[in-house]
């Protein structure tokens, strides 16, 4: 058992979760066998109704750094969220989600640039993808990388902050040690629903302060457990809809401004397509209008037409999307 710290914690790790006990488990135990000992972690418990509780009061009960905080309601993601920043006591903060995995030296090698460098809001690393067992997926790590610009990143701190995060959007939250004082309640705003995390990240941005990258990847990103990207899909597009409008509302961010657009595109692309999925035709037909006048794509057609098509439309465009 570690013994209970004396004054506060200089790290406080976040553990959003709502009914996945045993994935729980093995995210907290990960946070709890840091190489670096002075951590508060708090389980945001949002109002489970399984054995989750149970097993947040386990935790606590083996290792005094772990608090169960269970909600009397649901709050949603953003409200649980926004419970966590205002209880954080920690000088940094990580948000680890209850699927993911962090390796025993993340919190002390993104400590280092944040202790070294007051001008930096975050640092941040690389990551592993692992699948529903934790097996690792190498193949889907080196895409993951390929994808979001990563492999082309060398250590150290962001030449271009802002392009980087918002439009390559190399900068995932799991695998974030943020600086706690610049971040404020205030800030997760809950017209950014499934895409808090990315609105976190423009929050960031828009301190003015710089990100530091690690490229060794000290996170492992679990995929096909049914998380928010594949559970949720609306909120997620509305959430990046709403994101992606307040870019380009921002005269600070003109010189991303285009590529924003082209974004959003393939956000309105991928909301249609899920508003049609849903048989919320008018919803989608509309998003799927705004992505073809941004981008002129011929596939906001094509899943227009199929729109009309009813139940054999909606089986179309299903086959359609299949890998």
């Amino acid at each position: 058992m570690v013994p209970p710290m004396s004054g506060l914690p200089l790290v406080t790790v976040l553990v959003p979760t709502f009914n996945r006990p045993a994935l729980l488990r093995q995210a907290v135990l990960s946070a709890c066998r840091q190489s670096h000992h002075g951590l508060e972690i708090l389980v945001l418990d949002d109002h489970s109704t399984d054995e989750t509780a149970g097993v947040a009061r386990s935790l606590a009960e083996a290792d005094p750094r772990v608090r169960h905080i269970r909600h009397p309601k649901n709050l949603g993601i953003v409200g649980n969220w926004r419970a966590g920043f205002g209880l954080a006591k920690g000088r940094y903060l990580g948000i680890l989600h209850d699927d993911d995995l962090w390796d025993a030296d993340f919190v002390a090698t993104l400590m280092r640039p944040l202790e070294a460098d007051p001008g930096l809001v975050l640092s941040f690393c690389d990551h592993k993808v692992i699948d529903a067992d934790g097996s690792d997926d190498a193949a889907m790590t080196e895409e993951a990388a390929r994808r979001f610009g990563r492999d082309r990143l060398p250590e150290g701190k962001l030449a271009d902050f802002p392009r980087m995060a918002l439009v390559d959007l190399s900068v995932p939250v799991g695998a974030c040690l943020f600086r706690r004082d610049r971040l404020r309640e205030d800030m997760l705003e809950d017209g950014a629903r499934g895409a808090i995390d990315a609105w976190l990240v423009y929050s960031c941005v828009k301190t003015g302060l710089g990100a530091w990258f690690e490229p060794r990847r000290l996170m492992s990103y679990r995929t096909g457990v049914g998380g928010m990207s594949g559970s949720a899909p609306v909120a997620m597009c509305e959430g990046h809809f709403y994101r992606y409008s307040r870019i380009l509302a921002d005269p600070a961010m003109a010189d991303i401004h285009p590529a924003i657009r082209w974004r959003q595109a393939d956000t309105c692309y991928g909301y249609g397509v899920a508003m049609v999925l849903r048989g919320e035709n008018a919803t989608g037909r509309a998003q799927l209008w705004n992505a073809w006048r941004a981008s002129r794509s011929p596939r906001s057609l094509i899943v227009l037409a199929l729109s009309f098509g009813g139940p054999i439309g909606r089986r179309l465009l299903r086959a359609l999307r299949r890998p």
